[in-house]
């Protein structure tokens, strides 16, 4: 009788079938991440140009002056990632020249979302009873099949496949024990996400929304739901609050409908 795998054994599992393949099908790419781009035009060059520009020439955190010349743009609205390049820039300015090395941090990041994924797929399919090893398997491919791939073509920004797990890996922890360490968690991934890309808080929004009303429909105590309201707003509606303080900084009035000329000018 053949012993069951355990659930350390299956998270092993995962972590070694991620890493083959990835090695499988990046791994030439491993030794040379500052070097490539998976994107040659389009979206992808607009958004690592606007990232390079932010990272060495412009002057402020959230203005981006490679884009509505003459006056700049806002840094959230030129795709250049600013977790990524605003802490390149902040390290270019204040310990050591890194600015060379842009290209492989993003790369790098991207990458690095494919390898981590699994691991979040897995607790979440164990944590509903799957079996550790169909968990792993299954895990690994959910993973390396996901629609997600067909950004790193070019939205960068959106390419980040661990966000929608990581979400409702921690959204099923909080509701199996909530607390605030768990809720601050959920508010700095979805601050980190709307940064990233504001596409990202709506996929986290209908995420959590869908959670909460699910397990309020379920629970009828006044000071249950009204201590689940609070953990929403910190969760969900603060972020917002937050990054509207954000484009309150932003000076541009005649902002156009349909962006032109990046290609031609």
């Amino acid at each position: 009788m053949h012993a069951k795998l355990t659930h350390r054994q299956g998270l092993w599992i995962t972590v070694l079938l991620s890493i083959t393949v990835l090695t499988i099908f990046y791994g030439n790419l491993f030794g040379k991440l500052n070097q490539v781009s998976f994107a040659s035009g389009g979206d992808g060059m607009q958004s690592f140009v606007n990232m390079d520009y932010h990272i060495r020439y412009d002057t402020t955190y959230l203005r981006c002056n490679s884009m509505n010349y003459p006056y700049g743009e806002h840094v959230f609205f030129t795709n250049n990632q600013p977790l990524i390049s605003n802490t390149i820039r902040f390290i270019l300015r204040n310990v050591t020249d890194v600015s060379d090395y842009a290209l492989g941090v993003l790369n790098g990041a991207m990458l690095l979302s494919l390898l981590l994924t699994p691991l979040f797929l897995y607790l979440i399919l164990t944590g509903f009873g799957t079996a550790p090893l169909f968990s792993a398997l299954a895990a690994v491919g959910i993973n390396f099949l996901t629609p997600q791939l067909d950004r790193f073509g070019g939205h960068f920004n959106l390419s980040y496949v661990i966000a929608i797990p990581l979400m409702i890996w921690l959204l099923i922890r909080f509701f199996k024990k909530p607390g605030w360490t768990v809720t601050f968690t959920i508010f700095i991934v979805v601050i980190a996400g709307a940064l990233t890309h504001f596409y990202l808080y709506g996929f986290f929004g209908v995420i959590i929304l869908f959670f909460f009303a699910s397990y309020l429909v379920k629970n009828d105590t006044a000071l249950t739901r009204a201590r689940l309201l609070l953990h929403l707003f910190v969760q969900l509606v603060l972020p917002f609050l937050i990054l509207q303080a954000f484009y309150l900084s932003d000076h541009v009035t005649d902002r156009p409908g349909y962006p032109w000329g990046f290609l031609y000018y």
